[in-house]
């Protein structure tokens, strides 16, 4: 649980986060994961990261689950598959859908010198990478391996795990 300032109201926000690739696909594996950490009396917001992997309990979820929260919990289901109709027929305005594409250069760049990469290798990389997020961070991995390697090497590193990732 980690804490975060909503910027309108410069209130405390506690942020609880679920990995759908870390636990069990079941309502007793989800609400494990969840525990009490919605339990904090004030603001709090419930990231559900690779939401796509829950899809065995996508019912249980939309019909059962989020209608129970408490009125102060937000959620962010963060997926590779738009909400389906049945989302949207359920929750109609309440649900947004923020589609998210390349990171801008710079912004790609400040991830890549996260990474532990210098501003060269950090230029070279986004050269291929076009800013996309997870070839960001498998590029960068794979240069960290090899930081003398041309692109020409990394590359292929890099396709090979985004495909392994797609098929997984």
């Amino acid at each position: 649980l980690r804490g975060t300032r909503h910027p309108a109201s410069r209130r405390p926000v506690a942020v609880a986060a679920v990995d759908g690739r870390a636990i069990e696909p079941t309502p007793q594996g989800f609400a494990a994961a969840v525990g009490s950490r919605l339990e904090t009396g004030g603001p709090v917001v419930l990231v559900v990261d690779t939401a796509e992997r829950l899809r065995l309990i996508d019912g249980w979820l939309r019909q059962d689950y989020l209608p129970a929260l408490p009125a102060h919990a937000r959620v962010v289901l963060a997926t590779r598959d738009p909400p389906g109709a049945v989302w949207r027929a359920s929750f109609g305005e309440l649900l947004r859908t923020v589609p998210l594409g390349p990171l801008a250069p710079a912004d790609a760049a400040e991830v890549l010198r996260r990474a532990g990469l210098d501003d060269e290798q950090a230029a070279r990389v986004n050269r291929f990478t076009r800013g996309h997020p997870l070839s960001l961070q498998l590029a960068a991995s794979a240069v960290r391996a090899r930081p003398d390697a041309p692109e020409d090497a990394i590359l292929p590193t890099v396709v090979q795990e985004l495909a392994a990732l797609y098929l997984d």
